[in-house]
């Protein structure tokens, strides 16, 4: 299962940290495939039930206030060599 983020919760030093939808996970879990997450230009594939069991949760509120979505903390990795052009553009200091 294939899902593309286009606004990330925020970026850290290793990677992008991205919000997935409980539902999304769920669903991958029942159907035994893997979940395929892309923000930004960087991919990578994971398990649906190491996401389930080791990813923390959080709410988040967007269209009705009284229902915020469960959300799935995900950290989507720079490859090498993204690590290395954005050291050289003088992002980490």
């Amino acid at each position: 299962m294939k899902v593309k983020i286009k606004k990330p919760l925020y970026r850290t030093r290793d990677g992008i940290i991205v919000g997935i939808y409980d539902k999304r996970v769920k669903n991958a879990i029942i159907k035994r495939e893997p979940l395929t997450i892309s923000c930004g230009g960087i991919k990578q594939t994971f398990d649906p039930n190491w996401i389930a069991k080791n990813c923390p949760v959080i709410k988040k509120t967007f269209l009705i206030p009284e229902k915020p979505m469960r959300l799935y903390k995900v950290l989507i990795r720079f490859p090498n060599n993204e690590i290395e052009k954005l050291a050289q553009m003088g992002i980490f200091g």
